[in-house]
């Protein structure tokens, strides 16, 4: 699986700077908290979540699955 490394963000970087964090989640729409370089938050726009949540029945896995592969185009 392919991840855009703009979309990344450390979890040290969302404590110390959220702002920036929020500017970067404005552009991207999504984004990937990191913690020991891996993967284990998603911050998403709430638009977004609206979006993908109102076009599909599926459960939070699988909502998830499907944002983190829209993230990768």
């Amino acid at each position: 699986m392919l991840i855009n490394s703009d979309k990344l963000v450390s979890i040290s970087e969302v404590n110390q700077n959220f702002s920036k964090v929020i500017k970067l989640l404005e552009q991207h729409k999504s984004l990937v908290i990191l913690k020991n370089n891996k993967p284990v938050y998603i911050l998403l726009d709430y638009k977004k979540f609206k979006e993908e949540a109102g076009n599909s029945s599926l459960d939070i896995d699988l909502l998830a699955k499907s944002i983190i592969r829209d993230s990768n185009k």
